[in-house]
C-alpha cells in the first residue's frame, strides 16, 4: 500500500490552526534572568550594604571597592549574553530534521515544521521526535532515556512511539498525534529547569567553599564591629575597619572567574564550530586520561569502498546478488552504500521480505522471489568457523550466505581520517590512554590501531566473551571487537570507575556508551540519537578537534586553579584576621581603600591575564586542594606577619604606621605568590610582573595619601626589610616541605 501523506494545501491548513509543532526545550534564561542572576547575589547584596555603610560615615574614598563589583557585574553579564548568543546559532546547525512523506514525496524538514497527521519515516538511528503511531513496518526501538526500561522494545502497526526515544533497528512510517507541549517527553522537559553547571567537580568546590563564607560572614562582622567599636567609640574608624575586614573575605572576582571561565571555553570552541551542549563537559576534558574511539566514521571516513567479492557458488551469480542486495536494502549505512557504489544489478529482483542491520546480531537479510533467503553479516553471526585469516588483516570482511549456506565473501576497505595517525599520537604525548571500541573483527581491528600508532596493542574478541567481569577486562585489553551497544555501555561503566573517559562514536550503536561516558563526543552528520546524547558535536566534522578540546579543558581548569588560588589566598587570611581582631583590642590594620588597591592589583590584573595563556599540562583531578595548598601557606605567613608586627607594636613605636607597614607585608607575600603560580617565567609573564610593580609604585609614590599610607621612619623601613627576609625564607621552606610530602 502507497502511503502519500498530506498534501500542501492540509499542511498549510494545520499550519493556519496552530497544529504545528514547535520544539520544547529545556528552559534557559532569559535577558531579565542572565541580569538578575548576575546583579541579584548574596556577596553583591552585602557589598552593596557595606558602600551604604561607607557613605553613612562620608569615608568616600573607601568606596573605591564598589567599582569592581560593578566592573564583574557587567563582565559576567555580558560574557553570558555573548556566549548564548552564540551557542544558540551553533545549536540551529546540530538541529534535529524529521523525514516526512507529502504528496508522495520523501522530504526532509526541521523538527519545528512537522504538523499534525504529518507520515514521518523512521529508521535504525532516528530519533524520535514527535509521539507518533506507526501505520507500517516494525521497528525495535529504545525508550530508556524516557521510561527508564532498559531492554529495547519491539513496536509493530499500530504501536506508539513515543518522543525522546530512539531507533535501533527496523524501519517504519508513523503518524503524528501529539505535537508541542503534548508530547510525552515535552512533559518531562518541561518540569527540568536550565542545566545545572553543579555537575562539575570544579564548581562543586568552589561552591561549597563561598557557602562556608556567606555563612560566616555577617555574624563575624557583627562581633567585628562591636569590638573596633569599644577600643575608641569612633564610629567612622569602627565602620571603616569592618567594612574592611569583610571586603578581604568576599571573594567578588572568584564568583565571576568560576561563572564565566566554562562559558568561554565554549565561546572560544563555537569558533572553532565545535558546539558545546553540556558546559560541565570542558570541567571533565581536562581530566581525561582514557579516550575511547569507535571505528567507522571516527578513526575511519564514514565512506567505505569494496575492494572485492568473491564467490564461493556456481549456482548464483553472487556479484549480483550482493548489487541486488544493496539496491533493495532497507538500510542506509555505510556498508549498503559502498556496495551500492560498487556496481548495480544486471536484472530485476522481487523482494517477500527483508530485515534491516542489527547492532546486536551484526546481519540483515533479504528474501528474493524464487530464490530464498540471503543473509549478511559477519563470520561471527554467519558461519564463526569459516577461515577467513587470509583476508582478515586488511580487510573489513563480510560474509553472504543463501539459507545457511556462504556463497561469498565481501572484502571492504575503511579510509583512515586525515591525520589520524598525529591525532592519536598528540593523546598518547599527553599521557591519554587510547582504546578502540568496534563491532568489526579483532584482526582488522588490531591492523587499523597499527596504522593510527597505538603505543600497544592488546585485543579480544567480544563476541566470544561471556563472562560479566568488565573490570578485568578494561584493565587489560585496549581493543574490543565485536562490541554490541550493550558490551560498549558495559565497557565504559568499568573503565569510569577508575578512570575519566571520553567517547567519540556516530552511530546508533554508540549512543548508550555515548550517554555513559564523562564527555561524549560525535559529529554533525552523526545519527541524530547519537548527536542527542553527546555533550559536545563536532560541527566542522574535523577529527583534528580531539587535541583542541582537550587542551581547552585543560587550559581552562589550570588557569582557573592559579586564578582560584589568589582569590582564596586573600578570603583565607582575611578571614582569619577578622577571628583574631574579635578578641584582641586593636584597630584592624587596612583600610577599604587599600584592599581595593590590592584586590585590582594583585588579584584581577592578573587572573584575567593568567586565563589567556596556554596551559595544557595534565590537570591532578583534585582541584580545590590544588588550590589550598597553593594558597594557604601564604595566607598563613600573611596572618603570622600581622601577629607579629602587633606584637612588635609593644615594643617599637610605628606612630600610626602600623596600617602602611601590613600593607606593605600583604603585597610582598601577593607578590611571592604570583612568582610561583606564573611558573615557569617566559616574556609574558615577566612582562605582567613588572607592570604590576611598577603600577604599585606610582601608587605608592605619587598617589600615598589616596591610599591611606604614610612615610615611615628609616627604623621601620629596616624591620620591613628584616620582616620581607623572613618571609622570604619561610615561603620557601614552607613551599619545599609541602612539594615533598604532596609528591609522595
Amino acid at each position: 500500500m502507497k502511503l502519500n501523506g498530506l498534501t500542501y494545501f492540509e499542511v498549510q491548513e494545520r499550519k493556519d490552526k496552530g497544529l504545528v509543532n514547535y520544539e520544547v526545550k529545556v528552559k534557559s534564561k532569559s535577558l531579565k534572568d542572565i541580569i538578575l542572576s548576575n546583579t541579584i547575589t548574596i556577596f553583591n547584596i552585602l557589598n552593596i550594604s557595606l558602600g551604604i555603610c561607607i557613605l553613612l560615615v562620608r569615608s568616600y574614598k573607601n568606596l573605591f571597592f564598589l567599582g569592581i563589583v560593578i566592573i564583574n557585574t557587567l563582565i559576567g553579564i555580558y560574557e553570558e549574553l555573548k556566549t548564548k548568543h552564540e551557542l544558540s546559532k551553533l545549536r540551529i546547525l546540530a538541529s534535529n530534521k524529521a523525514k516526512v512523506i507529502r504528496e508522495g514525496k520523501e522530504e526532509e524538514i526541521s523538527q519545528d515544521e512537522v504538523v499534525m497527521d504529518d507520515l514521518i519515516c523512521y529508521k535504525a538511528g532516528s530519533q524520535i521526535l514527535v509521539d507518533s503511531k506507526i501505520v507500517d513496518g516494525e521497528v525495535l526501538v529504545d525508550e530508556s532515556f524516557i521510561t527508564g526500561e532498559s531492554e529495547p522494545i519491539l513496536k509493530t502497526k499500530g504501536d506508539e512511539l513515543l518522543s525522546g526515544g530512539f531507533i535501533i533497528n527496523g524501519d517504519a512510517k508513523a503518524l503524528v498525534i501529539r505535537i508541542g507541549a503534548d508530547n510525552y517527553s515535552a512533559k518531562i522537559i518541561g518540569q527540568i529547569s536550565d542545566i545545572d553547571n553543579n555537575n562539575s567537580i570544579v564548581i562543586q568546590g568552589l561552591n561549597r567553599f563561598l557557602k562556608f563564607i556567606s555563612i560566616i560572614i555577617v555574624p563575624l562582622g557583627l562581633l567585628l564591629f562591636y569590638q573596633q567599636y569599644n577600643i575608641d567609640h569612633d564610629l567612622t574608624n569602627s565602620v571603616v575597619s569592618t567594612v574592611a575586614a569583610l571586603i578581604g573575605m568576599i571573594p567578588d572576582g572568584l564568583i565571576l572567574l568560576s561563572s564565566t571561565v566554562f562559558m568561554l571555553a565554549a565561546l572560544k570552541l563555537s569558533k572553532r564550530k565545535i558546539l558545546v551542549q553540556d558546559l560541565n563537559c570542558i570541567d571533565s576534558l581536562a581530566n581525561i586520561d582514557t579516550f575511547c574511539f569507535d571505528k567507522t566514521g571516527t578513526i575511519t571516513k564514514a565512506d567505505m569502498q569494496v575492494n572485492s567479492i568473491i564467490s564461493l557458488s556456481k549456482k548464483y551469480d553472487v556479484e549480483d546478488i550482493v548489487a541486488a542486495y544493496a539496491k533493495y536494502s532497507c538500510d542506509d549505512n555505510a556498508t549498503i552504500k559502498a556496495l551500492r557504489a560498487y556496481r548495480s544489478p544486471k536484472k530485476d529482483y522481487k523482494v517477500e521480505s527483508y530485515d534491516s542491520f542489527s547492532s546486536y546480531t551484526k546481519t540483515s537479510s533479504i528474501t528474493f522471489s524464487g530464490l530464498g533467503k540471503f543473509t549478511l553479516g559477519a563470520k561471527e553471526y554467519i558461519d564463526d568457523k569459516f577461515d577467513l585469516k587470509d583476508y582478515e588483516d586488511h580487510y573489513r570482511v563480510l560474509l553472504i550466505a543463501h539459507e545457511n549456506e556462504v556463497i561469498g565473501i565481501i572484502l571492504i576497505e575503511d579510509i583512515l581520517k586525515e591525520n589520524a595517525d598525529k591525532v592519536i599520537a598528540k593523546l598518547i604525548k599527553k599521557d591519554v590512554a587510547v582504546v578502540l571500541i568496534s563491532g568489526d573483527s579483532m584482526n582488522y581491528l588490531k591492523n587499523v590501531a597499527h596504522k593510527v600508532g597505538f603505543a600497544k596493542i592488546e585485543a579480544i574478541d567480544m563476541s566470544k566473551y561471556k563472562d560479566d567481569d568488565y573490570d578485568a577486562l578494561v584493565s587489560r585489553y585496549n581493543i574490543f571487537s565485536r562490541c554490541d551497544p550493550n558490551q560498549k555501555l558495559k565497557l565504559m561503566k568499568a573503565l569510569r570507575k577508575n578512570h575519566k573517559v571520553a567517547y567519540m562514536g556516530d552511530g546508533v550503536n554508540d549512543t548508550l556508551a555515548l550517554k555513559e561516558a564523562d564527555a561524549s563526543i560525535s559529529f554533525i552528520d552523526a545519527k541524530e540519537s547519537a548527536k542527542n546524547v553527546s555533550k559536545i558535536i563536532l560541527l566542522n566534522d574535523d577529527f583534528n578537534s580531539i587535541n583542541v578540546l582537550i587542551d581547552m579543558g585543560r587550559k581552562s581548569v589550570n588557569n582557573l586553579t592559579r586564578s582560584a588560588t589568589l582569590f582564596i589566598n586573600k578570603t583565607i587570611y582575611s578571614t582569619l584576621l577578622a577571628l583574631l581582631f574579635i578578641f584582641i583590642k586593636t584597630e584592624y590594620p587596612f583600610k577599604p581603600i587599600q584592599l581595593t588597591l590590592n584586590n585590582f592589583v594583585l588579584i584581577g590584573m592578573p587572573s584575567f591575564v593568567l586565563s589567556l595563556l596556554p596551559n595544557n599540562e595534565k590537570t591532578t583531578r583534585n582541584f580545590f586542594k590544588d588550590v589550598l595548598r597553593t594558597s594557604l601557606p601564604t595566607a598563613l605567613i600573611i596572618f603570622l606577619n600581622v601577629v607579629i608586627v602587633i606584637i612588635m607594636s609593644n615594643f617599637i613605636k610605628f606612630n600610626g604606621g602600623m596600617s602602611t607597614i601590613c600593607f606593605y607585608l600583604v603585597t610582598f607575600n601577593g607578590f611571592l605568590l604570583l612568582t610561583k603560580i606564573c611558573r615557569p617565567f617566559n616574556l609574558f609573564t615577566a612582562t605582567l610582573m613588572s607592570t604590576l610593580a611598577a603600577i604599585y609604585f606610582v601608587a605608592i609614590i605619587f598617589f600615598r595619601d589616596v591610599f591611606d599610607l604614610i612615610l615611615l621612619h628609616n627604623y621601620l623601613y629596616l624591620f620591613l626589610i628584616i620582616m620581607f627576609a623572613i618571609n622570604l625564607c619561610l615561603f620557601k621552606v614552607i613551599n619545599i616541605l609541602l612539594d615533598k610530602w604532596y609528591t609522595k
